[in-house]
């Protein structure tokens, strides 16, 4: 019998890569998005290969189409991010990270869905919840609101700390795209503590963590974690042993040292997950697609 999947967040990167492994697994996939997101480049890509999008306009078009669709499985992975927020970033933050999840739970009330989000391990100090930045404390409001639904409306809810993540297609201001850029354009990157600890997920590995976590029993709060943590040297390192030249990069080493990555907390990983890609054979699929090798 085919699966209903509703994915939210799908055309962005970690979301992309999930619809599309849902897809290639037999599931029926619906993608809810706005307007833009299903008009763009991407949208139109998860369209062609199989995905319905469900587009929405308003929080009770959300509540509504959530209901009729009456998905077995919610990934839910749409979010807003920022480093440091200015004034107009409030608002969007609230929005895509508070209210539009808030719509989402509402609209599967009495319903059998299980539903997968995604947090965020800036969220918590030794698995307490101590948000350092707007993007982590409204990460933290929709977890304290995901519980609610999750207590009282009784909704089958399994919550998953991220950490980073990379692999082909990713446009985000991250590491590793930085790090592929300078090799691919020839452009010197400038970065901070080559000691900066990291802890780096290759993208097919964090899918199958999301699709492991739906099928989990009896935990709300799971993790998806590399067994190894690494410093953003070493990835520069192996990222120029994989491609077969160094990145030219820089490293301002007097700034301080997060380790917030090494104090996050620890919690359980799904059931029958393990990520099986070390840090070099992830960087080497995500060089070779950059490269077209």
């Amino acid at each position: 019998m085919t699966r209903h999947a509703l994915v939210t967040g799908a055309t962005g990167f970690l979301g992309h890569h999930l619809a599309l492994t849902l897809v290639a697994d037999g599931w029926q996939v619906s993608a809810l998005q706005r307007p833009t997101s299903a008009r763009s480049a991407m949208g139109e890509r998860l369209r062609s290969a199989g995905v319905e999008s469900v587009v929405f306009t308003s929080g009770e078009d959300v509540q509504r189409l959530v209901s009729r669709a009456s998905p077995e499985v919610v990934f839910h992975l749409a979010t807003h991010y920022v480093k440091e927020h200015t004034p107009a970033d409030v608002p969007l933050l609230i929005e895509a990270n508070v209210t539009f999840g808030t719509h989402l739970l509402d609209g599967l009330r009495g319903t059998d869905a299980v539903v997968v989000g995604a947090m965020s391990y800036f969220q918590f100090r030794e698995g307490i919840p101590a948000p350092i930045s707007l993007y982590s404390a409204t990460k933290q409001a929709f977890l304290d609101i995901s519980d609610y639904y999750r207590v009282v409306s009784g909704l089958d809810i399994r919550q998953v700390i991220l950490y980073d993540t990379f692999g082909p297609e990713d446009v985000r201001d991250k590491l590793v795209p930085r790090l592929l850029a300078a090799l691919m354009e020839g452009h010197p990157v400038g970065l901070g503590s080559a000691e900066q600890p990291i802890n780096l997920l290759y993208v097919d590995d964090v899918v199958s963590g999301f699709i492991a976590a739906a099928g989990q029993q009896e935990s709300s709060l799971l993790c998806l974690r590399s067994p190894d943590d690494v410093t953003v040297g070493e990835v520069v390192r192996t990222l120029g042993d994989v491609a077969g030249r160094p990145v030219s990069c820089s490293f301002d080493n007097t700034g301080r040292v997060d380790e917030t990555v090494l104090h996050a907390g620890t919690w359980p990983l799904p059931d029958g997950w393990a990520a099986p890609r070390t840090l070099a054979e992830g960087l080497e699929r995500t060089w070779r697609s950059a490269a077209g090798t």
